[in-house]
């Protein structure tokens, strides 16, 4: 009976260290750059459902690239939101008010849609991923397509709001 439960004990052990690493990876962390509006869904137009003070962390778990109520989608004005969690709560904040630790880590979701695009225009050839430039306080990366033997720029994606143009 003693072996059974060390056997369960340790087994529940090794299942609550492996769920917190895998939760940990299920989000990027950023401090706001100043106070921030939090939107209940994303565009500037939603109701604000809170806001956060300059410098606090804030967990960004996805991103959306276009505002739901942006008309100037075609234009460089464009930005996209940011999907965060602050003291359990969640909601969206424009694309710019947050800073990054790490500017090219890719916030949960968008690198598998930057896939996606990339398998829609490679044509089963191999594809891969650049670091770009930064932009303002979000990386960038270059989708890259293997054609004849060279690589080609086929779109640049934001790894944080999943903005891609090709």
């Amino acid at each position: 009976m003693k072996k059974i439960l060390s056997m369960v004990f340790v087994l529940m052990l090794v299942s609550s260290v492996w769920s917190t690493q895998a939760s940990a990876a299920s989000y990027d962390r950023a401090k706001t750059a100043k106070t921030v509006k939090v939107y209940v869904k994303a565009g500037t137009s939603y109701k604000v459902a809170y806001t956060v003070p300059k410098g606090k962390a804030v967990k960004v778990i996805g991103g959306v690239d276009v505002g739901w109520d942006q008309d100037r989608w075609y234009s460089p004005d464009q930005f996209g939101f940011y999907k965060i969690t602050y003291k359990n709560k969640k909601g969206y904040v424009a694309q710019g008010n947050l800073n990054f630790k790490n500017k090219h880590s890719w916030v949960p979701g968008i690198k598998a849609k930057a896939k996606k695009y990339a398998k829609s225009y490679a044509d089963n050839d191999p594809y891969r991923f650049v670091k770009s430039k930064k932009y303002g306080k979000d990386g960038y990366y270059s989708i890259q397509h293997k054609w004849n033997g060279t690589w080609y720029t086929i779109g640049r994606v934001n790894c944080k709001t999943g903005a891609i143009h090709g």
